[in-house]
């Protein structure tokens, strides 16, 4: 389902991504699969709630994996999509601090 849902992703039907993406959360609800059903609602055309529900499903997955770079990386940059420049600093200043301080990512996003 989560491959069904990275089809429909790329062919532009996010609404039937999301669907897919949501099902394969109900069987397997790993950060993984959640941080690709996030990455639907956290698109550059995305609006204000959108944002705010993939920054919510960013910390999900942090509660269960606090160490996981890529979601607090996608979060940083939905709050600054959001236009909270500041939280986005401070995500990812918390990246810098973790074990993901050599990842090359986080040092162009923070600038």
């Amino acid at each position: 389902m989560a491959g069904l849902g990275e089809t429909e992703l790329r062919k532009g039907n996010v609404k039937a991504a999301r669907e897919e993406f949501y099902k394969a959360l109900t069987i397997n609800p790993l950060p993984s699969v959640m941080q690709r059903y996030a990455a639907t609602f956290h698109r550059r055309e995305a609006n204000g709630e959108e944002l705010r529900t993939a920054i919510q499903l960013y910390d999900e997955i942090l509660i269960k994996q606090p160490k996981y770079p890529l979601a607090r990386l996608r979060k940083a940059a939905a709050l600054l999509q959001l236009g909270d420049p500041q939280a986005a600093l401070d995500e990812v200043e918390t990246l810098l601090q973790a074990d993901s301080a050599g990842e090359a990512e986080v040092w162009l996003t923070r600038g």
